[in-house]
């Protein structure tokens, strides 16, 4: 395996000299520990950097030559190897290798470091669990991996933002089709066009008063991701059993085009189903194999459930299929680690940890939604006062705001559901949707755009 990784690293060290391409040079140093390489290494590489910057990656061995023998740190044998790993550039570089041969070996190093750091990682474990025991080890170990996999993939220092202009209408002009490909809808056409889409490194809260269906939305979205968007997500819950949200899930795809007769929670729970509310379920089956789709993975969570369980199930997962949205009924119900003296520090530490892992999961971040409470003051003001919600009601409404890009208010106004964007970071707010609920069925259609109207 070492004799692998190092084989790849001359490739990439080649390819790269040869091509003058200093961005990726600096990405793939990042991306290869310093760990790996000794006290002899280390100036080759810095002198490897500084000759590619002075002649913008034109080849010339004798030069080179003459520029690394000003370096006293390096002796001749360093220098024959350099020569070598720049020839071998060049070699590759007359053959055709292009781009895509490039970053298939930049991506084959990094598979490799994975592995080989996963060993040690192990190694590690099991020194932690004969030391500490089998919690304290399962906690080291499951941070080694997340440090892991959020590590291995470091980027190219920003620059000159004038330098960017061209990849930036690149990236606007495709707008569109990364919101097609990567972002997550809610799966309510009025409320989609004003939020766009969840991109990775989001975080959402969908905030009300208890029972008025934050986590029936969040059921009815996961639905909509899965079978319309072919999205692949992961529902956490925290205070309700997995049974429960499960009859919700498949109640809500009952309610999909293609099923005749609808089957409601209710009527899952009393066993008196009819003949056609029988088939109805019979059929989840076969249309799931027959109609592409996402995954949705149910899981239920622990009464002490840390960020160090969660963010090792979503690697667990993630070797399984790439997650693409983490929907969890209730952040206040997992354990913050280190633990709080105080209710509201563990809340605020909680926002973070989940900020950060929306930010950094298996590299490249994810959307995170999850329903908040608002505080019983702010019940009071708008039930006794009529008063509109705000971010001051928020529990540790500072963190909560400070650490979200999305933030949507679900308020119950006489038969009906109305969401108010309360913050978008990159967007208005302000707009309200009414929407119609039918909470036996955890379905949630548009109504009309309400814009302007008060409650």
């Amino acid at each position: 395996m070492q004799d692998e990784y190092l084989e790849c690293q001359q490739k990439v060290l080649g390819y790269i000299f040869y091509k003058g391409k200093l961005p990726a040079l600096l990405q793939a140093m990042a991306r290869i520990q310093a760990k790996f390489f000794d006290k002899d290494y280390r100036p080759l590489w810095n002198t490897f950097i500084v000759y590619n910057k002075r002649t913008t990656g034109m080849v010339d061995v004798q030069t080179m030559r003459s520029f690394l023998r000003a370096h006293k740190k390096i002796d001749e044998k360093r220098i024959f190897t350099l020569e070598k790993l720049l020839e071998e550039g060049c070699r590759e570089a007359s053959a055709g290798v292009d781009e895509g041969g490039f970053n298939w070996y930049l991506g084959r190093l990094k598979e490799v470091y994975k592995q080989i750091k996963f060993v040690e990682i192990q190694d590690e474990g099991y020194q932690v669990l004969s030391e500490g025991g089998f919690d304290k080890a399962r906690d080291h170990t499951l941070t080694a991996l997340s440090e892991l996999e959020g590590g291995i993939l470091e980027t190219t220092p920003e620059g000159f933002i004038i330098d960017e202009v061209g990849s930036f209408i690149e990236d606007v002009s495709g707008q569109q089709h990364v919101r097609r490909t990567s972002a997550v809808d809610f799966g309510l056409a009025s409320l989609d066009n004003e939020v766009l889409g969840l991109r990775s490194g989001d975080m959402c809260l969908v905030i009300g008063w208890a029972g008025v269906g934050k986590t029936s939305l969040l059921v009815n979205s996961a639905v909509d991701m899965c079978f319309n968007q072919r999205k692949n997500v992961v529902f956490v819950t925290t205070e309700t059993m997995r049974a429960q949200v499960k009859e919700r899930i498949f109640s809500r795809i009952t309610r999909l085009p293609d099923f005749g007769v609808p089957v409601s929670v209710r009527d899952m729970r009393s066993g008196e189903l009819t003949g056609e509310q029988k088939e109805s379920l019979l059929h989840i089956k076969p249309y799931i194999e027959s109609k592409p789709h996402g995954v949705i993975m149910v899981t239920q969570a622990p009464a002490s459930a840390t960020m160090s369980w969660l963010t090792g199930k979503l690697l667990q997962y993630e070797s399984m299929f790439q997650v693409d949205v983490l929907l969890l009924d209730d952040i206040r119900n997992m354990v913050p680690s280190p633990r709080r003296q105080q209710g509201h520090e563990e809340i605020a530490q909680l926002l973070r940890d989940f900020k950060r892992l929306a930010r950094s999961h298996a590299n490249r971040g994810i959307p995170v939604v999850s329903p908040y409470h608002i505080n019983r003051e702010m019940f009071k003001r708008m039930r006794d006062e009529s008063k509109r919600c705000d971010l001051s009601g928020l529990a540790s409404s500072a963190e909560a705001e400070r650490q979200t890009d999305v933030i949507l208010f679900l308020f119950q106004s006489e038969q009906n559901l109305e969401i108010e964007i309360l913050k978008m970071r990159a967007g208005r707010t302000g707009t309200r949707i009414r929407v119609g609920a039918e909470f036996d069925y955890q379905l949630f259609y548009e109504m009309a755009e309400m814009d302007g109207e008060d409650f």
